[in-house]
C-alpha cells in the first residue's frame, strides 16, 4: 500500500501541474499559465466544495494548501528541485488525509467532481491503509 501512496502522490504531482484544460474551448487559452493555474484552482474549489461534508476540517486545511499552491508561476517556469520536495510532501499529505478514493478524484479534471459512496468493508480498507501508511507520519 506504501508503494500505491507513493504512486498516487508522485501522479498527484504531475497532474497538478500539467493538467490539460477542462474544455476544447479552454484548451486554446491553456498555453497561458494565469488560465491553467484559474482552471485548476476553479477544479479544486469545486472539489471542496462538493466534498466537505465528507472531510475533516485537516483534511479541507490540506486542500485549501494545495489551491494556494497552485499559482501562475507554477506554469510558467520549470519547478525547482525546493519546489518539487515541497509538491510531493503536500502531495502525500493529501493521499494520507483524504484515503485513495478521494484522492484518486481530486485531481480528475474531465469529469465533474461527485461525492463518493462507500461501502463498510471499502471505509475499513481505507482506515486500516491509512493506520499502516500514514499514521506514523
Amino acid at each position: 500500500m506504501t508503494r500505491f501512496l507513493v504512486m498516487l502522490a508522485v501522479a498527484t504531482t504531475c497532474v497538478v501541474f500539467e493538467a490539460p484544460a477542462l474544455s476544447a474551448t479552454q484548451q486554446d487559452l491553456s498555453s497561458t499559465p494565469e488560465i491553467r493555474a484559474a482552471a485548476m484552482k476553479q477544479h479544486l474549489e469545486r472539489w471542496l466544495d462538493v466534498h466537505r461534508p465528507d472531510l475533516s476540517s485537516n483534511a479541507q486545511g490540506l486542500v485549501r494548501e494545495a489551491i494556494d499552491f497552485v499559482t501562475p508561476e507554477l506554469y510558467a517556469n520549470p519547478p525547482t528541485a525546493a519546489k518539487q520536495q515541497q509538491q510531493l510532501r503536500l502531495a502525500e499529505r493529501l493521499a494520507c488525509a483524504l484515503g485513495g478514493a478521494r484522492a484518486g478524484t481530486l485531481m480528475k479534471l474531465d469529469i465533474p467532481p461527485q461525492r463518493i459512496s462507500q461501502t463498510w468493508s471499502e471505509n475499513t480498507r481505507e482506515w486500516i491503509d491509512w493506520l499502516v501508511n500514514c499514521a506514523g507520519r
